[in-house]
């Protein structure tokens, strides 16, 4: 059974830039491109039926030749520009295709899905051109609301503007790719996140005070660790020496893993190395200070598990190193045997208590 069409709403015409003298004309172009990208993702999914089988393009013509008429206007009715000129040269490919033409003529099998093939890449790449020119001000006008370290996972956010997952990353990678294209947001095109900094530079310094802080307040910790001397207390004050080498060491492992995952990630999916502006250092401090301090804290419980669990004599630089390099995979080690333990330890209690009753 044949499968009607989806259509977006019925469209208002889009007055012309001089009778909107009042409002800004990029905005108007803005608000044509969506409504053009929506009726042409409509018209996609109804050839998709077509191919599968659904929908027969001859039942529905009407539909197409109604469509050719709505894109042709609001083509159209696009102002002049690099990109706007190929959407227009794509769309006149577009109207003489013979689908597009004559909807009602019978086409032989291989002859139609080669028709529905050209449609469909061509229609592709006018959803790209659309959601290149309109997503950057949608993620400005999303951060311009944000606090510092919200973050906008791109992908997910996007997914229905742009279906294909490689023009998704096509369109991230030329926003990364020019920094004055975002503002206020530092976008990061290996994991598809774009993080909000403070356009504040006492807001940014403050970030990078607290980062310090933070540095200077675990400093602290593993000093006081060894100055405190309770019963059984596996390390003394002349151990601080071996304890601020073994968290410098942990520090400088969760470094370099950070920047050789980085570096790994980057160059798997654009083969390059990624950007390195030194300028932008307060502001990737302020996009990521909660990032900071929560893997400072976990460096933190990692250097003490070691050092609870294989002793002082195991504090060495290279295994403190290695905890700082691997750990996400540490900690998950170290929470696994202290569940083991624990579980253990309950299994003896309920025990004992059986006995006594």
């Amino acid at each position: 059974m044949a499968l009607p069409p989806v259509r977006p709403s019925v469209m208002a015409p889009i007055p012309s830039l001089s009778d909107r003298s009042g409002e800004d004309p990029q905005k108007l172009d803005l608000e044509a491109l969506r409504r053009l990208r929506s009726e042409l993702q409509a018209f996609q999914s109804f050839l998709l039926n077509v191919r599968n089988g659904q929908s027969k393009i001859q039942t529905f013509y009407t539909y197409v030749q109604q469509t050719r008429e709505e894109v042709t206007v609001l083509v159209e009715q696009l102002k002049d520009g690099d990109s706007i000129s190929q959407i227009k040269n794509l769309w006149e490919q577009i109207k003489e295709n013979p689908l597009m033409l004559s909807p009602e003529e019978e086409h032989e099998s291989q002859q139609q899905l080669h028709y529905l093939d050209m449609l469909d890449s061509q229609i592709r790449q006018i959803v790209f051109l659309i959601g290149y020119l309109t997503i950057p001000e949608r993620l400005n006008q999303w951060l311009s609301q944000a606090w510092s370290g919200y973050y906008i996972p791109f992908h997910l956010v996007f997914e229905d503007e742009l279906p294909v997952a490689e023009d998704r990353q096509r369109v991230l990678n030329y926003i990364a790719w020019s920094p004055k294209t975002i503002q206020g947001g530092i976008v990061d095109p290996v994991s598809g996140l774009i993080y909000r900094y403070s356009e504040s530079l006492n807001s940014r310094l403050l970030s990078l005070l607290w980062i310090i802080l933070g540095l200077a307040g675990s400093i602290g910790i593993v000093i006081g660790a060894a100055s405190i001397n309770p019963p059984g207390w596996p390390i003394s004050k002349a151990d601080v020496s071996t304890l601020l080498v073994g968290w410098a060491a942990v520090l400088l492992g969760v470094i370099l893993h950070m920047a050789v995952g980085s570096t790994k990630r980057s160059k798997s999916q654009t083969g390059l190395p990624p950007i390195l502006a030194v300028r932008n250092l307060l502001l990737v401090i302020d996009a990521h200070m909660g990032n900071v301090l929560m893997k400072l804290l976990m460096a933190l419980i990692g250097f003490f598990a070691l050092l609870f669990t294989a002793g002082l004599e195991n504090l060495t630089p290279f295994n403190t190193f290695l905890v700082g390099y691997t750990l996400d995979s540490f900690l998950e080690l170290f929470g696994a045997n202290l569940e083991q333990r624990a579980a253990a330890q309950a299994a003896a209690v309920k025990q004992q208590l059986q006995i006594n009753s």
